[in-house]
């Protein structure tokens, strides 16, 4: 999962279309969200046993856009 401060988001960036480029809808970008990460690795089958491996991290200041109607803002 993603999330940036709504506030964070730039003005929109022009983007290409098959009339040239524009900026309506465009993209828009956030260079202050945070990514947040959780690898899950299920195995140890054999044996009847189920061994769990989890790891979770948390990665500031990632860069996260959002282009057409995905930029509700």
């Amino acid at each position: 999962m993603m999330v940036a401060p709504p506030g964070s988001f730039g003005p929109p960036l022009y983007v290409p279309t098959r009339r040239g480029f524009s900026c309506l809808p465009g993209c828009r970008e956030s260079f202050t969200a945070t990514a947040h990460i959780k690898a899950v690795d299920e195995g140890g089958r054999g044996g009847g046993r189920r061994i769990v491996l989890e790891e979770v991290c948390e990665v500031p200041l990632a860069a996260l856009e959002l282009g057409g109607a995905l930029q509700r803002l």
